[in-house]
């Protein structure tokens, strides 16, 4: 996968690229875009490209795509409940979740982690089964040109989901949404971690 975020000294193109990756990465045979300005849109394509390479090389214990370039919703739950979940890349995950500021606290107050409960980001090799009696899901899209009547739009333009006891449920929520970019986080409050996850075993 690729290493790093090439845009780290900019934070409107970080964000992009890490969007771009997502789309990418979700849909790797779907052609992306965004009503950006030229060099915005620039690194979104890039991100997109860079999460479509990516996507490609994974094997279908991780993920990856058949060879009709297809991997269906079902696929990727029963994926999950066979192999598990492991943590989603972090060098995208943080230009979007961190840097935004606003997606770790829209999760958090969706879930309904008390403040004062310390939660840290899943390590980047976490692995784990998926749906233990602890988890809670919820599907979120770091994109923040949601419309304000949205039924789960913020202030600041970001979405969630409803929390979910199921990765696939959460899973679901997200295809519905319908926009690409939109991932699922897992939270558990007795380790006190929160973070995206991808289904398949881990590296």
């Amino acid at each position: 996968m690729a290493g790093k975020n090439p845009f780290a000294g900019s934070e409107a193109l970080a964000k992009a690229w890490a969007e771009g990756y997502l789309a990418g990465f979700a849909e790797p045979e779907t052609d992306h875009t965004r009503p950006f300005a030229p060099d915005v849109l620039e690194a979104y394509e890039q991100g997109v490209q860079n999460g479509r390479d990516d996507r490609r090389q994974l094997p279908p214990e991780r993920g990856g795509i058949d060879a009709s370039g297809e991997s269906s919703l079902s696929d990727l739950i029963e994926t999950a409940l066979e192999l598990g979940l492991h943590a989603f890349a972090e060098f995208v995950i943080h230009d979007l979740f961190d840097a935004a500021g606003g997606l770790v606290s829209l999760v958090v107050q969706v879930v309904g982690i008390p403040t004062d409960t310390p939660i840290r980001p899943l390590e980047d090799d976490w692995e784990g089964a998926a749906d233990q009696p602890e988890d809670t899901y919820i599907a979120v899209c770091p994109r923040d040109d949601h419309p304000p009547m949205l039924e789960g739009a913020t202030s600041d333009g970001y979405w969630a989901g409803a929390a979910r006891s199921t990765f696939g449920d959460a899973l679901s929520d997200r295809e519905a949404h319908g926009h690409a970019e939109a991932v699922v986080a897992r939270c558990q409050v007795p380790e006190g971690t929160c973070g995206v996850v991808w289904a398949g075993k881990g590296t």
